[in-house]
């Protein structure tokens, strides 16, 4: 289920990947800061490049931390490599960074704001989940995520 939250009979769970999806709440919300700083001291261009640079090697170092039970083979990953899609969503991802950090260079002041606004991506996510994938959330929680959203607005509006 692309929502993350499952509704059995009996009981309600959130599944274990939305709960791990709550480290990038603590670990991005305090490397946002700490980049925004850096982009104020040695420009965004530096900041970005520094940025894509260590991103592969953390994840080389962390893949076998995290790693489950799958089965990577070398022609697995040449295969992979290949597919469209892949290079579509990375480019697309890169994009994402890239305006972002050249929103904290236009205005620092605004990190916090800059940061909520480009946090509400998952709004989408959960519209192509109902649309696409047909799933369904009930009401509470779409109000839940609309006063999330209104809550970004109000302060962006506010620290005008």
């Amino acid at each position: 289920m692309a929502t993350g939250i499952s509704v059995g009979r009996k009981s309600r769970s959130i599944g274990q990947g939305p709960t791990l999806a709550l480290i990038p709440v603590l670990t991005w919300g305090v490397g946002w800061v700490y980049i925004s700083k850096s982009i104020t001291l040695m420009g965004w261009k530096s900041t970005l490049l520094i940025e894509l640079l260590v991103t592969p090697i953390v994840l080389v170092v962390l893949t076998p931390i995290v790693k489950g039970g799958e089965q990577v083979t070398l022609k697995q990953i040449k295969k992979i490599w290949r597919l469209p899609i892949l290079w579509v969503a990375a480019a697309v991802q890169m994009l994402g960074i890239l305006a972002v950090n050249l929103g904290l260079n236009r205005d620092a002041s605004e990190t916090a704001v800059i940061i909520a606004i480009s946090t509400c991506y998952p709004a989408l996510t959960i519209f192509l989940a109902l649309h696409n994938l047909k799933e369904r959330i009930p009401p509470a929680r779409i109000a839940g995520g609309l006063i999330g959203i209104a809550g970004i607005v109000v302060l962006s509006i506010g620290s005008r």
